[in-house]
Order: C-alpha cells, then structure tokens, then sequence
C-alpha cells in the first residue's frame, strides 16, 4: 500500500467547545450535516483506494519526511539518545 500524507482532519465546528446547555431552539440535525455526511459517505475514504507500493518507501519520499517532522521517534531520553550516537556513528562509517 502507498500511503500518502494525509490531509488534516475534517471538523467543520468547534466540536469540542460545543456545550448543550441553554440552546433548547437548536437544530443540532442541521448543525451536524457536514459530519453525518462525511460518515455517510466514508466509503470514499478507504484506506484501499491508493495504488499498491512496489519495494522499499525511500528515506527522502515526501510521506517520509513528513511523517519524521510529525512523528515522536522516543519517549525516553536516553533511548534517543543512544540512536542518535549509533545513528551519526554508522552515518560516518558510510562517509
């Protein structure tokens, strides 16, 4: 599968700052058309729908890159630590 980067997520409200109190005239089925629609319709966002990959995604793909500046590699400080000294370590031995 060749994922591509996704697009940012689909919330059209303020969802979360959504608060139902003192708002008993509201249409909350017409507030919501855009997120019923979009689940409506979520067979037009399948995972399946992009071509296969063929080998190896390179380092420097755009998806690649993105997902390294988006991405969390370590928690532990000391883990990270200690791949980036291998990392730089095997990066001098290729140079």
């Amino acid at each position: 599968m060749q994922q591509p980067i996704p697009e940012s997520p689909a919330q059209p409200l303020n969802i979360h700052g959504i608060t139902l109190k003192g708002k008993y005239d509201e249409n909350w089925g017409q507030l919501f058309v855009p997120m019923i629609d979009q689940l409506n319709n979520r067979h037009a966002f399948r995972v399946d729908a992009y071509p296969r990959q063929e080998g190896l995604l390179s380092f420097n793909s755009n998806y690649m890159v993105w997902y390294r500046r988006k991405t969390k590699m370590f928690v532990d400080p000391q883990n990270a630590n200690m791949a980036t000294l291998v990392f730089f370590s095997f990066f001098e031995y290729l140079t």
